[in-house]
């Protein structure tokens, strides 16, 4: 989106309507669809913007699911050793 574009096209406008090229009826309709032109883009530039923060966020999650599976099963195996040596018999030889 360039701000500066709808800018200088609003100050077009408003020159040729000054200048009495335009009537006022045609400056409203055309600045007008400048605004929606701008607000249309506007929509499309916060959309982007939220689907990077959402891409950020789902590749977060997809690292952060195996971790937290990966830390729990290390803990779990290491406790499942420890009992299982625990109830070994003690040989003395």
């Amino acid at each position: 989106m360039n701000a500066a574009v709808y800018r200088d096209q609003l100050r077009e406008l408003e020159a040729d309507l000054q200048a009495g090229t335009l009537a006022p009826d045609q400056h409203e309709k055309a600045r007008q669809e400048i605004e929606a032109r701008l607000a249309a883009d506007l929509g499309k530039a916060k959309l982007a913007r939220n689907h990077r923060g959402t891409r950020g966020a789902a590749l977060a999650l997809g690292l952060a699911v195996p971790i937290c599976a990966l830390a729990v099963y290390c803990r779990w195996e290491r406790r499942d050793a420890h009992a299982q040596a625990e109830k070994a018999p003690v040989r003395m030889g």
